[in-house]
């Protein structure tokens, strides 16, 4: 939704995010999204966004698309599991070099979970 400086929106919409995480990857396209891991699918309906920083305190995100920022690798690990832990729908995370960063971030998912 776009407003401009002088447009108040009604103190009581909010507009309805009606999508799954397969339209979003599709929207995005391939060259900016590689799907790592999704356990659920590609399904999953997506009912909003958040930006989350590593600093921030893990927060409710039922069902949201939660962009993980100022974080890469191995350093992505703690904000994505609290992501997941308080309902994300999916986690975005910005990869440090490709394949490599992919398979740290694997490799430690793993080790924690035993598979």
């Amino acid at each position: 939704m776009v407003r401009t400086a002088n447009a108040k929106a009604h103190p009581s919409y909010d507009p309805p995010m009606e999508t799954t995480l397969a339209q979003v990857l599709a929207a995005l396209g391939e060259p900016l999204v590689d799907v790592v891991v999704a356990p659920a699918g590609l399904d999953v309906p997506v009912a909003g966004t958040a930006i989350v920083d590593p600093d921030d305190d893990p927060a409710d995100q039922p069902g949201r698309l939660v962009l993980v920022v100022g974080a890469r690798g191995r350093d992505a690990v703690r904000p994505l599991r609290a992501a997941a832990r308080h309902g994300a729908a999916a986690v975005a995370v910005k990869g440090a070099s490709g394949a490599r960063a992919r398979g740290e971030v694997l490799e430690h998912l793993s080790a924690r979970t035993g598979g």
